[in-house]
């Protein structure tokens, strides 16, 4: 399965040491992103990996491509039936 530009920068932020609020949990199989710190991902992350900078428009892209977002308390949990951690 050949991957995007998109799903490529997506992984590069999730394994981005600096991101502390958005990380892969082994355990659930899934991207976790840390509600209290929407601003961050979008002053401080967005601008560096893609064109927009509103977590609403991240969200769309992540749907076009399959992903599922599941809200908690505290976090989004990002799923989709292809991804796994490498």
């Amino acid at each position: 399965m050949a991957t995007s530009g998109f799903t490529r920068k997506i992984h590069a932020m999730v394994c981005d040491e600096s991101a502390k609020m958005i990380y892969f949990d082994i355990e659930k199989n899934c991207i976790v992103i840390d509600i209290a710190h929407i601003c961050d991902l979008e002053t401080k992350f967005f601008p560096t990996y893609f064109k927009h900078t509103k977590f609403s428009s991240f969200q769309r892209n992540m749907n076009t491509y399959g992903f599922r977002f599941t809200r908690t308390e505290k976090h989004y949990e990002i799923t989709h039936e292809h991804m796994r951690n490498k």
